[in-house]
């Protein structure tokens, strides 16, 4: 009884783990998105000027997009910062 248990726990890690690292792929490239599009229309610029790129964990747990945009031949910079879960933008900054 005990083997089997630990076998079905063992199959279940190795399909439910990737489906999480595909998760956590998605919830980043989400959280792009929307940035990018926050800073379009926050900075009035075609999605095309803009670059983001995922800058990690903060130290409180929130994550945090960076990105550049081409703004009337200048750059700008700003930070768009999403909750522990990714779900919610809580900030976007212009540097």
């Amino acid at each position: 009884m005990l083997k089997r248990f630990a076998a079905i726990a063992i199959a279940t890690a190795m399909f439910a783990l990737p489906a999480l690292a595909d998760n956590a792929a998605d919830v980043v490239e989400s959280m792009k998105e929307r940035c990018l599009w926050r800073a379009s229309n926050e900075l009035m610029a075609d999605t095309s000027e803009i670059t983001v790129e995922y800058g990690g964990k903060l130290d409180d747990g929130n994550h945090a997009i960076n990105g550049t945009a081409f703004v009337d031949g200048r750059e700008e910079t700003f930070r768009c910062t999403f909750c522990r879960s990714g779900r919610r933008l809580l900030e976007f900054a212009v540097d």
